[in-house]
């Protein structure tokens, strides 16, 4: 009872300094839709022209699609977290995934399957054609680029 008087109390005094609502995963799905619905409950021209994304938020009920909440696109479901196979090379000692048909290795830090398995899966959402988060398009493309 003391620990969630404390979050509630911490939560109001927060709301009151930071009106941003900045975000941090350790906290949880839960606060992220509670963040958020206060948000547009005082911002109502922006909930109206992200309805989409809301809207996907909303169907969001597990921490495990947490990315879901990041990136708020149903691109994310084109790839599953638990079909990405992580390799290791004995010679290395590394890491690795498949990617485009190439060896794509990890850092030495990244020493488990499961941590290779989230850095890559975070790595594919952010880059994916679709994210906003991608800078890369028919247009502009860095090999294009050194073309011309």
């Amino acid at each position: 009872m003391k620990r969630k008087l404390k979050l509630l109390t911490e939560f109001l005094f927060y709301c009151l300094l930071n009106p941003t609502f900045s975000w941090h995963p350790r906290e949880g799905v839960t606060s992220l839709r509670g963040k958020m619905n206060i948000y547009f409950f005082l911002h109502k021209t922006l909930k109206k022209k992200y309805q989409s994304e809301l809207q996907f938020i909303r169907k969001t009920t597990s921490q495990d699609h947490i990315y879901s909440i990041i990136f708020p696109y149903p691109f994310i479901e084109t790839i599953k977290k638990e079909s990405i196979q992580v390799l290791f090379d004995k010679h290395k000692n590394l890491f690795f995934v498949i990617h485009e048909g190439k060896r794509l290795y990890f850092k030495r830090e990244l020493n488990t399957e499961n941590k290779v398995r989230n850095t890559y899966y975070c790595a594919y959402i952010e880059q994916h054609k679709e994210s906003p988060h991608c800078y890369f398009t028919d247009r502009f493309n860095i090999a294009n680029s050194a073309a011309s």
